[in-house]
């Protein structure tokens, strides 16, 4: 079969495809009602070209993830696409969402009248932000609030600095949202929820670091480091502080006990990991901010 007539067989496939795609209610497109509609419309995305962020050029699978994700929400997996990033140069590094986006999806559910609103308290690094939502049924609204603005360590954003308040607004809108309804942004995460996950050290060691420090200020020899078998920390380490949540009671008596020193084993909610988890956001929150 010659290059042209192979062409035209696309170009026939194509228009058959487009021609058997109908609207919504809404107006959008991609939301599909089949697995076969999904799969059509991951298709086409994938051959967009410039239409679509590189990363999901040729790539139906990706695209077909995108639309899965967007499709609850209205959104345009087209104009959601240029909002998103791979988290690393890593091949199966994960997707990124923009604060932007993860606002807008949780203004778009409907699960909040009205959508978020904001306001803000204190000037300069000081400056904070509350979200407030209403549920459907409910009269009383429902806030968090965020951290002040020199205690947020990981700010991808050049908005931090040109717009504070709009970045606070994000942030503070996806703290909403993982607070009041975490359900709807399962394993969507933004830039800087993916940076500010701690790296693991698995280096085998002997004794311990405090050991080792106390070793090193004394001017001892320390010995070679013994190859042992790895071993699960408990889970007030410092590795464990994923999805801590900025704000919090216990994030804020993290943040004090940083500041007077203590150590973060000596987080006092044993029994309760999601403090725990909290306790040691603070804690670590304030001594990357002390750097």
């Amino acid at each position: 079969m010659t290059e042209a007539k192979t062409d035209a067989l696309s170009r026939d496939v194509r228009r058959a495809e487009l021609e058997a795609l109908t609207f919504n209610a809404g107006g959008q497109l991609f939301r599909p009602q089949t697995g076969r509609e999904l799969t059509d419309m991951a298709n086409m995305m994938a051959g967009a070209k410039f239409m679509v962020k590189d990363i999901y050029r040729d790539n139906p699978g990706a695209c077909l993830g995108l639309i899965a994700i967007c499709a609850p929400y209205g959104l345009n997996p087209l104009q959601v696409s240029w909002k998103t990033y791979k988290a690393s140069k890593a091949e199966d590094a994960p997707i990124a969402f923009e604060a932007q986006v993860i606002v807008a999806m949780v203004n778009a559910s409907g699960v909040v009248r009205g959508g978020l609103r904001y306001r803000y308290e204190g000037e300069g690094q000081s400056r904070s932000c509350i979200a407030s939502g209403l549920l459907p049924g409910s009269d009383d609204a429902l806030e968090v609030h965020s951290p002040m603005l020199s205690q947020i360590t990981v700010k991808n954003s050049p908005l931090w600095k040109a717009d504070p308040d709009q970045q606070l607004a994000y942030y503070t809108g996806r703290s909403w949202a993982r607070r009041y309804k975490p359900e709807m942004l399962l394993g969507v995460y933004d830039v800087d929820e993916l940076s500010q996950s701690p790296m693991r050290d698995v280096t085998p060691r002997d004794i311990s670091p405090l050991q080792r420090k106390i070793a090193v200020a004394r001017g001892q020899e320390l010995p070679e480091a013994e190859v042992l078998p790895p071993q699960e920390p408990h889970w007030t380490a410092a590795i464990e502080w994923d999805g801590a949540f900025p704000g919090s009671p216990a994030w804020e008596k993290g943040v004090t006990a940083h500041q007077e020193g203590q150590p973060v084993e000596s987080n006092p909610y044993d029994a309760d990991q999601d403090a725990a988890t909290d306790w040691a956001g603070g804690w670590h929150g304030a001594g990357r901010a002390a750097e």
